[in-house]
């Protein structure tokens, strides 16, 4: 957002509005190939590995398309409050902001893909978020907020859970299969 201090660089950004708009067009797309290099990569995986691709469907690329779609149609009816949540209540970011985030965030995540690893590309974002808001609003500031305290909860409870859940039911189906 414009201010005194800031002022004459806001001006020359509005000067080159219709580049920026490209930028943030491919920024977005970008993103969306790096989330598709790993996250549905992350999501297919276990399926395409507990069967082959010839029992699924013909090609595993016929595989992975409604994987995609869902990920956008998931988007579409639930992601509006995520995106008010990170874009607004954490600290008010603008699209050149949130078009370098988007593209640093990405950059990682396909590296990651690169060589093999599984990488969270919304902790990333969100992580990036938290850092300019720390700098806008100090350290201190930004981790009172209630909204970052239940992020970082959330964060540490969930893949506790999700480790114990899938733990005890892989318990009770081997228990099953034995009995």
């Amino acid at each position: 957002p414009p201010r005194n201090s800031n002022f004459r660089l806001y001006e020359k950004f509005s000067q080159l509005e219709s580049k920026l708009k490209k930028f943030i067009i491919w920024a977005n797309c970008y993103s969306a190939f790096a989330i598709g290099t790993n996250n549905i990569a992350n999501v297919v995986a276990p399926v395409m590995l507990s069967f082959s691709a010839k029992q699924l469907c013909v090609n595993p690329i016929l595989c992975i398309l409604p994987v995609g779609l869902s990920f956008g149609i998931g988007s579409f009816i639930f992601g509006k409050s995520v995106i008010n949540t990170i874009s607004k209540e954490i600290i008010p970011i603008g699209q050149l902001s949130a078009s370098i985030i988007s593209f640093v965030t990405a950059t990682f995540v396909i590296i990651a893909s690169l060589i093999g690893l599984p990488t969270p590309y919304v902790q990333f974002t969100t992580f990036s978020v938290l850092a300019i808001s720390s700098v806008k609003d100090g350290f201190y500031l930004t981790y009172k907020k209630s909204v970052v305290q239940k992020i970082i909860f959330v964060w540490i409870v969930t893949p506790v859970i999700a480790f114990l859940l899938s733990y005890l039911l892989h318990l009770v189906v081997e228990t099953m299969l034995i009995s």
